[in-house]
């Protein structure tokens, strides 16, 4: 065959294939349950137009912003964190703009180690945080700060092993949750601040010791306690932290209100054995520090975040200010996605989210609940991978209903780079996002709990300058007041 045949042959299957683009169905059609696209030709032309950003400069610039501003004085310091908190993509968004939200927390954080309290963060989400992932990070960088220790609170059976802790048992456990398969359900509504209960009947060990992957300060505590509920009399919980016994508990009258035993160990240890003998509703172990920051990770696989109010608001209120929350981080949206397909839907997730946070308000006044929105999300579109339909507005709706309702987000969708960031995330050396384009890496969750970390850095070293500011204002007119007096 001659090369002038071969040229014509190949541009008269191009020309085909471009009169085929032409006439075919922009949106496909529909063959024996099959759906068949095929590219317009302007299309193939125009070729790849996805904005590509660079992952690694993204993250640097919301994490060390500070040494990437020109800082020459107090006042360039300042300057930059005022730019950080109006501008930046990872920044904290606050209801009715106010920066002051949190400083109610702030200043119960500063007053931690003195008051000798524990300041509780209880970190909900879907499978996006299993594994201790974004919370790991987040309680570490806390605790450096404002002191603490230990992994927080922990189911009395963990099903989805963690960085943190190994755990098993023995005995008569039952574990259920609010949450996942209808046959995982107890036939009761009391479960708890982790949205599951484990029900005791009879006697039961458990063995648990902080993991060689967990982060420095989680590795380690001095404080034991047990979260307990509808404990029939005679109730008992005893045990072993390291070398240290655990002296015995027992709870002699019946109540479903949950009950917190507590015991506090001479020097930190990295075990605890706890036993227990009778009928009783275990809803959670505590393993932290007596001062400072404790986070917990509470994953929820397969939740999309709107299952709060299914739960005895008595229980669940009394659950979370036993141990003394005071921020409920809500991280959902993800899950969502495969049912949204439109604008009304996209309304009606908003709708169920804002009931959601509306319930935590009233069953947990003392706490201020931070929601974080979905990661972007990819799928395959006309051959590549592209945000998720509706995934915008999704993201926006949340972000929306949490200012609405009293809440302040964290827009995660624009921090890691928004629209078709996340196949860059996948694509990023080494690899910060898993192959599904959902779920973030080991590292790439590391990355995300360090850009919120900063974006609450950013504002509580605003509270700091603030109240200075305030301090030597009264101190000034405390002085003038006297000079008057005089």
């Amino acid at each position: 065959m001659k090369a002038r045949h071969v040229l014509w042959f190949i541009l008269s299957c191009i020309a085909g294939l471009a009169i085929l683009g032409l006439v075919f169905p922009r949106d496909g059609i529909n063959i024996l349950g099959f759906h068949l696209e095929f590219p317009h030709p302007t299309e193939v032309i125009i070729g790849d137009t996805i904005t590509k950003i660079d992952v690694e400069e993204t993250i640097k610039k919301q994490t060390n912003y500070m040494s990437e501003a020109e800082v020459r004085s107090h006042l360039d310091s300042i300057r930059a964190l005022k730019d950080f908190a109006q501008n930046s993509p990872s920044r904290l968004h606050y209801p009715d703009d106010n920066r002051e939200f949190f400083y109610p927390l702030f200043e119960d954080l500063t007053n931690a180690k003195r008051n000798k309290k524990i300041i509780r963060f209880v970190h909900y989400g879907d499978s996006q945080i299993e594994i201790d992932r974004i919370s790991e990070e987040l309680r570490e960088s806390f605790q450096e700060i404002f002191g603490g220790s230990g992994p927080g609170m922990i189911p009395a059976i963990q099903t989805i092993p963690t960085r943190a802790v190994s755990q098993d048992y023995s005995g008569d456990l039952h574990r259920y949750t609010i949450y996942g398969n209808v046959e995982s359900r107890a036939n009761h509504n009391r479960y708890g601040g982790m949205a599951l209960v484990t029900e005791v009947e009879g006697s039961a060990t458990i063995n648990i010791r902080t993991r060689v992957t967990a982060k420095p300060r989680a590795k380690s505590f001095n404080t034991v306690k047990v979260l307990l509920g509808n404990c029939k009399p005679s109730f008992k919980c005893y045990g072993k932290a390291g070398y240290n016994n655990l002296e015995t508990k027992s709870i002699d009258t019946q109540s479903k209100s949950p009950t917190l035993l507590e015991w506090t160990l001479p020097k930190d240890v990295s075990s605890a054995t706890l036993n227990f003998e009778g009928n009783g509703e275990i809803y959670g172990i505590i393993l932290e520090a007596d001062h400072g920051v404790s986070v917990d990770n509470i994953p929820m696989r397969g939740c999309s975040g709107t299952i709060f109010t299914r739960m005895d608001s008595l229980v669940l209120s009394q659950s979370l200010q036993k141990a003394n929350t005071r921020l409920i981080i809500m991280q959902y949206g993800g899950n969502v996605m495969p049912v949204v397909n439109n604008e009304k839907k996209v309304d009606w997730f908003g709708e169920q989210i804002a009931k959601q946070i509306t319930f935590l308000q009233n069953v947990c006044p003392e706490s201020q609940i931070l929601f974080i929105g979905p990661s972007d999300m990819s799928t395959n579109i006309k051959g590549s991978m592209l945000t998720r339909p509706f995934l915008i507005d999704v993201n926006n709706k949340l972000k929306e209903t949490a200012l609405k309702n009293g809440a302040a987000y964290w827009d995660m969708f624009s921090a890691m780079g928004g629209e078709n960031s996340m196949s860059q995330w996948v694509n990023a050396s080494p690899p910060l996002a898993s192959s599904d384009y959902i779920h973030f890496t080991q590292l790439g969750a590391d990355k995300i709990g360090e850009m919120l970390f900063v974006a609450f850095n950013n504002d509580y070293t605003m509270f700091k300058i603030s109240k200075k500011v305030r301090e030597s204002k009264n101190k000034k007119q405390s002085i003038s007041q006297k000079e008057d007096e005089q």
